[in-house]
């Protein structure tokens, strides 16, 4: 989110969205790239987009790392191959003129062998670029593939096929623009429904397996496995493009930092933090509000009811609700020395009700520490813990902990 105010409102905890906390004393590993899969997407106002392939488990760009995995992929438009040049953390393909309605993308990674098995490993992708026509012309139709398709009088349906016929029982996830991802099948006429995804607001994966052996350059496999997945270019429904928005995000009332802040739906909350000078500390240096703002309407702060006045707290989203872990308090009055005190206070707010409700706590007092949740694990990860005194008194946290918020 680009800033253009004059205050130095800090977003830190907004913007560090990869860190963890719960009961665990190690995270877990680094997925490899067998999760991750070959897509395109765009970028751009819809009219003259820029197409963006890129390796990752989801519609958004992941790690630059796993680029080299797909450098052997190859693009093309109507049967035609495609330039690509290689950037920070996408392949920037090359378009021509007039635009196509539909780019592909495939990326053969051959025969290899993981946990005792050897198979062989494709993936395809696909992005659309213009209104779903009846049938997909010129673009390819080797191995598994997906398309958004009109229907007369209907929402357009997404298509799956193999090798050029309909694909039934195929096993297809969608990844919503907001919430998680959902899995369903294709019907008896290799089809299903995605409303969000003729606005540009979601992408979809495939899966299929074909249970045959096969050689490949000398080396032999017990079956092929196919990924497809499929995004669309805004307007793709055809409607004319919604127009700009133009007014700037309102400013927080009050110049703060340290605070706890998540995205849950439209909505951007903030919750408390730290509104007085650097490193002064007191009763009073601590915001008491709890706020929201409307990112579609963006003009005003809501104000929420608010918890304890706390510094170095994280909040975090899930399932529409909000979770706030640990933070800082002080103790001391302005013309005290520093009483610096870590909680351990863990609790959720519900919008639909306006109401805290007190969680168990975490482990030991833990402040000035990063989370996140992963699908429905919220990670706490580092943080001091500060006994009372100036901050020297402290000690840092050297472990994680992770919660399960499905039980």
């Amino acid at each position: 989110m680009r800033s253009t105010t004059k205050r130095r409102t800090s977003l830190t905890k907004f913007v560090l969205l990869f860190a963890a906390g719960g009961l665990l004393l190690t995270l877990p590993p680094a997925r490899p790239a067998c999760a991750h899969f070959l897509w395109l997407a765009t970028e751009g106002d819809g009219k003259v987009p820029a197409v963006r392939a890129f390796l990752s488990e989801t519609p958004a760009p992941d790690l630059p790392e796993f680029l080299k995995t797909i450098a052997s992929a190859k693009m093309s438009a109507g049967g035609r191959p495609l330039g690509w040049t290689k950037g920070e953390e996408t392949y920037h393909v090359s378009l021509p003129t007039p635009l196509p309605k539909v780019i592909d993308g495939v990326c053969d990674l051959g025969v290899m062998t993981r946990k005792g098995a050897t198979f062989r490993l494709v993936y395809t992708a696909r992005v659309q670029l213009g209104p779903p026509p009846p049938a997909v012309e010129g673009a390819a139709t080797d191995d598994l593939r997906l398309a958004l398709l009109a229907r007369s009088g209907e929402t357009p349906v997404v298509a799956v096929t193999f090798r050029g016929r309909p694909l039934p029982g195929a096993t297809i996830k969608v990844f919503p623009e907001d919430g998680e991802p959902i899995e369903l099948k294709s019907d008896k006429a290799g089809e299903l429904v995605v409303p969000d995804l003729a606005k540009g607001r979601a992408g979809v994966l495939a899966k299929w397996v074909e249970a045959q052996p096969g050689e490949l350059e000398g080396k032999v496999y017990r079956e092929a496995r196919y990924y497809a997945t499929l995004t669309v270019g805004p307007n793709v429904s055809g409607a004319d493009p919604a127009p700009a928005v133009a007014e700037p995000f309102a400013e927080l009332i009050e110049p703060v930092n340290s605070f706890g802040g998540a995205l849950s739906g439209d909505w951007l909350y903030v919750y408390s933090g730290h509104v007085e000078g650097t490193h002064r500390y007191h009763e009073g240096a601590t915001s008491r509000h709890f706020r929201r703002l409307n990112l579609k309407d963006r003009t005003r702060w809501e104000e929420l009811p608010p918890g304890p006045s706390l510094q170095g707290v994280s909040l975090v989203a899930h399932g529409g609700k909000l979770y706030r872990v640990g933070g800082m308090v002080a103790k001391n009055r302005p013309s005290e020395p520093d009483d610096l005190v870590s909680v351990a206070d863990f609790a959720v707010y519900d919008p639909a009700t306006a109401t805290w409700a007190d969680l168990a706590p975490l482990p030991s007092p833990r402040s000035t520490h990063d989370a996140v949740v992963i699908g429905d694990k919220l990670y706490v990860v580092g943080g001091w813990s500060l006994p009372g005194g100036d901050a020297a008194h402290g000690e840092f946290h050297k472990d994680a902990l992770v919660y399960d918020l499905s039980r």
